[in-house]
């Protein structure tokens, strides 16, 4: 099995991260893709982690195609510029 990061705001406050799960053969069995952010339940929006938590996911390995995303802020600006 594998695990990267496949895209990540430089707050950390969203990423796509992928795994990869393969056969004793070496074939690849699934490709799982999954897409989170840091959420404030009290305020209801998307916040960077803990600094601790934010160092400990920047030493995940990056896949060879990583993107870096938009930052919580310039996402939120984005979204509300275009209404």
């Amino acid at each position: 099995m594998t695990y990267a990061v496949i895209s990540m705001s430089p707050d950390g406050a969203r990423f796509v991260v992928e795994n990869e799960i393969w056969t004793e053969g070496g074939q690849r069995a699934a490709t799982i893709r999954s897409t989170g952010g840091w959420l404030d339940l009290r305020a209801r929006k998307l916040v960077a982690p803990p600094a601790e938590l934010l160092a400990a996911f920047q030493q995940v390995p990056r896949a060879p195609h990583f993107v870096e995303l938009p930052s919580s802020r310039e996402a939120i600006q984005s979204n509300t510029s275009e209404r």
